[in-house]
This record gives structure tokens, sequence and C-alpha cells, in this order.
């Protein structure tokens, strides 16, 4: 025998006054914006430490290429010069 429990949570709610179909007709929507937020917070966290990493790596190739330049210049190079 199969029992129907949304009906029998709806009726306990009702029976309480703790809301009614109208009240979890709004519970919805908010539960859709709440998850659409932690997605966009989420997204946001991936593309911050995106840059955080772009950011090192482009920062270690300039000072890699200023020591490329530092030695040439020093090696008598005269396009350094």
């Amino acid at each position: 025998m199969a029992v129907n429990t949304v009906g029998v949570t709806h009726r306990f709610y009702e029976a309480r006054g703790l809301g009614g179909a109208e009240d979890f007709q709004m519970f919805r929507p908010s539960i859709a914006t709440v998850l659409v937020a932690l997605l966009a917070l989420s997204a946001c966290a991936n593309t911050m430490r995106g840059m955080a990493r772009d950011a090192k790596e482009t920062g270690q190739a300039m000072d890699s290429s200023g020591h490329a330049v530092l030695k040439a210049g020093a090696s008598g190079n005269k396009a350094a010069n």
C-alpha cells in the first residue's frame, strides 16, 4: 500500500497554519533564485582563480624575458647596448 507523502506533508503544515499552497508556490522561485546565485558565485570563484594564475604566469614570463635581455647585454651584444 503506497502512501502519498506529499499530501500528508501538505496537510500537516496546513493544519498548523504554517503555509498553504500559495506559500509553497512562492517558495519555489526562492529556491531557484538561491541556486542561480550559488552557481554564479562559484563561476566567479573559478574566474578569479584563473585570473590569479594568469597574472602569476605573466609575471614569470616577464621576469624570464628581462633576465634574457640583461644576459644578452652583459655578454657584449651591441644590439643590447
